[in-house]
């Protein structure tokens, strides 16, 4: 598993119309979490999601993880969203919300029945 280049995420994201000061904070935390995730993982075995899950846990002490939960969380969900529509194959993790997967759900609904795509 290789990651993708956070100023590819971050390019995305400012065609999304995210807002740039959004887009420089999710890819200062994109960056701290493959920097992090690498050397917890340099072999690359394990999947984005198991990562991602190690770096969300509340009960790991992270050194340099940002400290507002919501922001990280925000910027690994839509890295995690980004992965997916260039075409990485991500499985479904046990620990994926809910809301999310309603989301997730909503979101295929537009493109297939409604016509719908993202942009």
């Amino acid at each position: 598993m290789g990651f993708v280049a956070a100023k590819d995420f971050q390019q995305d994201l400012l065609k999304e119309e995210y807002r740039p000061a959004t887009v420089r904070q999710y890819g200062e935390i994109i960056q701290k979490f493959q920097s992090l995730s690498m050397e917890h993982d340099p072999a690359h075995s394990l999947s984005h999601d198991t990562l991602i899950a190690e770096y969300l846990n509340p009960d790991d002490a992270i050194a340099n993880r940002p400290g507002d939960y919501k922001i990280v969380r925000a910027a690994l969900h839509a890295y995690r969203r980004y992965l997916i529509k260039i075409g990485h194959s991500l499985p479904h993790h046990a620990e994926y919300d809910p809301i999310e997967q309603v989301i997730d759900g909503y979101i295929v609904y537009l493109a297939e029945t409604a016509g719908l795509k993202s942009s």
